[in-house]
Order: structure tokens, then sequence, then C-alpha cells
């Protein structure tokens, strides 16, 4: 190794993220894997933050994404093959999302996650207006899960994968995006008992309501993040 030798890391010599974990707690490396480095890993503020907002994020998606094809229904009147076809707008949408947020935190914003997630959470908030006061067409109705998906796939990527892996770079990685992931989890179960509790044959309020607040709560977590860049790109 580099190291053996007197030299740098490869990652260090390539300007790559360093671990978020600092060399002078350390008087030997920490395995991969090793308790050690997962309490280390919990006990990093920005993974908590991530990890909370990424909980109402998967909430509201799987909300839309379980109940989503049932609003079609009961909204447009449709059969289940239509209904379930105009939801699947969502996901489409979610592809241009996630590239075009990626892109844009590298290029625009200095590989910073978090102003783009906000910017695309309260424009998802905005989006759900929408569909709080009802929509009766279907080409209305495919816009609307279309743009949802560009703006609230474009968050749940940045943060469950490549913020996590920012805030928890080389050797802690798997251990932050495991947990940031794994408290997302919780709010996928939700996202698909909640809305039918809050949710009658002809009022979806409490539908978009659950969505609409979590995505606000999202965004507002996020915003101690704001100017916080990840470990590589601090000293430019």
């Amino acid at each position: 190794r580099p190291e053996d030798v007197g030299l740098p890391p490869i990652e260090q010599y390539h300007g790559e993220p360093q671990s978020l974990i600092s060399e002078e707690e350390i008087t030997e490396p920490v395995p991969e894997g090793s308790w050690k480095l997962i309490r280390e890993v919990l006990a990093t503020p920005n993974v908590w933050l991530l990890a909370i907002a990424y909980f109402p994020i998967k909430l509201s998606r799987y909300s839309l994404y379980f109940w989503g094809p049932m609003y079609v229904k009961e909204s447009l009147g449709t059969d289940a093959f239509s209904s379930a076809m105009t939801a699947a707008w969502m996901p489409i949408g979610g592809m241009v999302g996630v590239i075009a947020t990626g892109y844009i935190s590298d290029k625009l914003f200095n590989s910073r996650r978090a102003p783009v997630a906000i910017l695309s959470l309260l424009a998802t908030a905005g989006i759900m207006l929408v569909g709080l006061a009802q929509i009766h067409d279907i080409w209305m109705m495919r816009g609307f899960f279309f743009l949802v998906g560009v703006f609230l796939y474009g968050p749940d990527s940045l943060l469950s994968a490549t913020a996590a892996i920012d805030f928890g770079t080389k050797r802690g990685a798997g251990a932050a995006t495991g947990f940031v992931n794994g408290v997302g989890s919780f709010g996928a179960v939700l996202g698909g008992y909640l809305p039918g509790v809050m949710t009658s044959e002809d009022n979806w309020s409490g539908f978009f309501t659950i969505s609409l607040v979590g995505i606000l709560v999202s965004a507002a977590v996020l915003t101690p993040l704001w100017r916080t860049l990840p470990p590589s790109h601090t000293t430019d």
C-alpha cells in the first residue's frame, strides 16, 4: 500500500472523500464492518439528519406508490388498469428527477446535496396542493404524477445514497447508507398504512395531507445542511 512507504492514501492523492472518522481519534485502522466503526458513524450528527429527513420522504413516496392508483380510480372513474398506468407516470418522472438532481448538485452546487433536495421538496409540496384541490382530467392527472416523480425521487436518491456516502465515505459509507435506508424503511411501512386510515371514498385530503406534511418536515430537517460540503470539498 502507498501508506507502507510513506505516501498518502490513494483516495487522498486523488482528492476523494476521506473517512468521517478523524485520524487523531484512531490509533489503529478500524476494520470495516466493526461495531466501533458503526458506533462512530451513528455518532455523526449529519448522518442522523439525513436519516430523519429520509423517513418522511419515504413515507410520502410510498403513500403515493400504494394509494395513487386508488386515488386515480376514485377521482376519474377509470378501471384498475388505466388507474395503475396513470399513477405509473410517477416513477417515469422519477427517472428524470434522479438524473437531474444528481447532475445539478454536482455542477451547480459544488456537490452540496441539501440545497437541491430542499428546493425539490418545496416544489413537490406545491404540486401536492394541486392534489388537494382534486383533479378530474386524465392528462392533468398524468402530469401531476409525473411532476411529483421528478421532484420527489431526486431527494430520495440523494439522501439514501449519494449524501449518505458523502458523510460516511471510505470505511463508513456502508454503515451510513444502511442506517439512513433502514430508518427510511419504517416510513415506507407507514406509507402503506396511514393513508388507508385517513382517507375516505369521497375525501382524499388526508392522503395528501400526510405527504405534504412529511415533505415539509423533511425540507426543514435538511436546512442545517444547506452549506455543508462533502469532506473532499471542504478545503477547496
